[in-house]
């Protein structure tokens, strides 16, 4: 039996040609990832948090709305999630039903974030609700627990407490690692 010497290698040459071709592809992906300049004065271009839904620029606005027009909501809302269990063991959507938006931790996370709106009393600190927002995090992450965009949310929001709060004790790296 004779072998054709030359059809092989017409493969050979055309698979290398693909795998070229894939790996100049693999190799533009990232350069066009590296090649993104945010929009100029975006959180992003400025290294701000909150990103998501707030940012430094609109938490002036919401504060004067929800003192002006929500206050008593807004107290009701803020007394409930400083009462809740400190137990990260206990349910951590609690009273959300089967939405995780509305995450315990997510709450606390934005009254961190919105930070001190003028006529609301604060249970506990802004601290706190931040420490106890992260703590939350850091559990149900450690636990294997999906939770995406909740996560997100909860890591932009709390993002400025955890660099002032957390990263002298070494706690950070551990933050980082879970999300």
């Amino acid at each position: 039996m004779k072998f054709n010497m030359e059809e092989p290698k017409m493969i050979n040459v055309l698979s290398m040609k693909s795998v070229l071709k894939n790996l100049f592809i693999l190799f533009l992906i990232p350069l066009a990832a590296f090649a993104y300049t945010p929009q100029p004065g975006s959180p992003l271009a400025n290294h701000s948090h909150p990103r998501l839904h707030l940012t430094q620029a609109s938490l002036p606005e919401i504060r004067n709305i929800l003192s002006s027009e929500y206050a008593a909501d807004y107290q009701a809302h803020v007394t409930w999630a400083a009462n809740q269990s400190t137990n990260n063991e206990d349910n951590i959507i609690s009273e959300a039903g089967h939405n995780p938006l509305r995450a315990l931790m997510v709450h606390q996370a934005f009254i961190a974030a919105v930070g001190t709106v003028p006529g609301i009393n604060y249970p506990i600190s802004l601290d706190e609700f931040a420490n106890r927002a992260i703590s939350r995090l850091i559990s149900q992450l450690n636990s294997g627990e999906e939770l995406s965009y909740v996560a997100a949310l909860t890591y932009d929001w709390t993002y400025n407490y955890k660099i002032a709060n957390r990263q002298p004790d070494g706690e950070s790296p551990r933050y980082a690692q879970s999300i």
